[in-house]
């Protein structure tokens, strides 16, 4: 391992932090005394929990479909629940499932709430909103995002098993800081306590979920860099915590044959005999058309062929989680959830045509390869993090080294193709499609500008740049262009607050300032910016893209929020170079 990296490791190290073993055994004592609900599922199912019914469904050749469900508020999402089981029930569909995704209002303690900037998504209170969705129809309710990996994960959790729920997440998104919560060493220390929970029901099955990009995985180049991660999510959550694993992936992945090969990979890694590995294939949003988007009929479609046949060969149990066809400009109406489910259920009735036309050697060539240096990068991992000092066995100095460590430099310190070498410049096997086509994007617009003439139109400018989520390669195109014009750019990375933007603006004394936004936070985002900005008694000249859509109150869709952004005075769009042209006058 490079000498800089072992001691930018050692720099993190939180030598101040808890034991591991002692958490998992709060969180233990904890699970010891609940008794989780057996929900109508399960009741209904004639199976004692949601492995077996997987297993079972894999052992017939049944086809699994689910739903990624996040509905304004919890009479909408029960609605929805049971819609979608009439209208299942009415198509045949095998869909028992759905993947809860709340607002991410739900990862907060509620002491830590106010002056959160809302998403577009059900915020769960009580464990009566839980209890009440479980219970609305005979569909298992997977409470995912925003919960065993959240500041407020104990009660999450703890909320989630009672309600019956036998799949908890995602694990992966521990790495998510929280608008109102810095505090990382109690956040760390929450998540492992309810490891320890959740791994009291083994026996019953109980089991979290991962999505690894969702974590380092969202800024990975390489698809071998993806797997090696997700053993080491997987190490940590099974081996030294002794809880049941799943994963799931294919957001970030659009590409079919390196999407199927990572799963069989995964499968001959992590897959045991007693228990499905699999969560879901996750809908890609890489490569939808955010323009006649009926056209994503079509990559979803494909999308759904190719898991439901690999389904079928390598019997994975993949569930199928096809994304609607509006994800790369709002959040879908439910409708319109329903039309891409059936569109894909209509794909399985014909699939079985192809099962003889299909040559799956070099899917079995890709998944080798995936294989082999995967478990060399994981093995890179923990090598290094051993020889900086880190108790590899402790899970908590694991997840502490994890959260402080720079996104940015991970896959770089542990790649195959550059650990132990002088070379940081990554050598992709199978290059993440997401990352490539930034790269090319980046690319295309720098060309565009040099030849309108505008190559240094930026010279002189400083610019603060950041995400208000998770998501980074906006902001990695934004960091290359403004500075490919001559801008000093100020990167503050991702899931920044408002007042972060306006801290780090103040500090570098820059006007200047660009912020990235997901689905439902642009417009509380710019509120709070501008009245902190007011509060300061400043002057900033704002810039916002990305997902620029908010549910109003009383509304249950999505609106767009660009006019409304433009009349608060915020340079709202997502045209790349209007905003370097903005940027050039003022």
């Amino acid at each position: 391992m490079k000498q800089e990296i072992k001691e930018y490791i050692q720099s993190i190290i939180a030598t101040d932090a808890p034991k591991g073993s002692d958490l998992l055994e709060e969180g233990r004592e904890i699970g010891r005394e609940m008794q989780p609900l057996e929900s109508r599922f399960i009741r209904e199912r004639g199976v004692k929990n949601l492995n077996e019914w997987k297993l079972k469904n894999i052992e017939e050749g049944k086809i699994m479909w689910q739903l990624i469900l996040g509905r304004p508020n919890n009479k909408e999402q029960i609605e929805a629940i049971k819609e979608l089981y009439e209208f299942t029930q009415r198509l045949g569909i095998e869909c028992g499932t759905i993947y809860e995704i709340p607002s991410m209002e739900c990862g907060l303690p509620v002491d830590c709430r106010k002056g959160y900037t809302g998403t577009t998504s059900v915020v769960l209170n009580s464990i009566d909103d839980y209890l009440e969705q479980a219970e609305s129809a005979p569909i298992h309710i997977l409470f995912g995002c925003h919960h065993l990996n959240s500041p407020n994960a104990i009660a999450t959790t703890t909320m989630s098993i009672k309600a019956g729920s036998n799949l908890i997440g995602i694990f992966s998104q521990y790495l998510w800081h929280r608008q109102g919560f810095d505090d990382d060493m109690a956040h760390m220390a929450d998540v492992i306590k309810a490891l320890g929970i959740l791994s009291v029901f083994n026996d019953k099955y109980y089991a979290t979920d991962t999505y690894p990009e969702d974590a380092f995985g969202g800024y990975f180049m390489d698809v071998v860099s993806v797997a090696g991660y997700a053993l080491l999510e997987h190490h940590l959550i099974r081996n030294l915590c002794g809880c049941r694993s799943t994963v799931n992936f294919g957001g970030l992945l659009g590409e079919i044959p390196t999407r199927i090969a990572l799963g069989v990979a995964f499968q001959r890694m992590l897959g045991t005999e007693d228990q499905a590995l699999w969560e879901m294939w996750n809908g890609s949003t890489t490569e939808q058309w955010d323009h006649d988007i009926e056209g994503n009929f079509g990559l979803m479609d494909q999308e759904a062929l190719a898991e439901i046949l690999a389904n079928w060969h390598y019997k994975l149990g993949g569930v199928i989680a096809p994304n609607a066809i509006t994800e790369k400009v709002r959040v879908a109406e439910f409708k319109e959830q329903l039309d891409v489910l059936a569109s894909g259920f209509f794909v399985e009735q014909k699939a079985k045509e192809w099962v003889d036309l299909i040559d799956w050697s070099p899917i079995d060539k890709i998944a080798d390869v995936i294989v082999e240096q995967s478990q060399i990068m994981f093995n890179n991992i923990l090598e290094g993090f051993k020889e900086a000092g880190v108790d590899i066995e402790d899970p908590m100095q694991i997840m502490m080294i994890l959260k402080r460590f720079n996104p940015g430099k991970f896959e770089a310190a542990f790649h195959p193709s550059t650990y132990n070498t002088d070379s940081n410049e990554i050598k992709s096997f199978y290059p993440t499609v997401l990352g490539r086509q930034t790269m090319a994007m980046t690319d295309e617009v720098i060309d565009e500008l040099k030849e309108a003439g505008k190559e240094d139109c930026l010279k002189g400018k400083r610019v603060v740049l950041g995400s208000g989520d998770g998501h980074t390669y906006s902001v990695f195109l934004l960091d290359n262009v403004l500075t490919a014009m001559g801008a000093e750019v100020v990167n503050g990375g991702v899931d920044l607050d408002p007042v972060d933007f306006l801290d780090l603006a103040d500090e570098e004394g820059i006007d200047n300032v660009l912020v990235s936004v997901h689905n439902g936070q642009c417009y509380d985002v710019a509120k709070q910016i501008l009245e902190l900005a007011k509060d300061r008694d400043a002057e900033f000249n704002i810039y916002m893209g990305g997902q620029l859509n908010a549910i109003l109150p009383g509304h249950s869709e999505s609106t767009d929020m660009t006019e409304a952004l433009l009349e608060l005075g915020i340079n709202a769009t997502n045209d790349v170079i209007a905003t370097i042209d903005n940027l050039s006058k003022n």
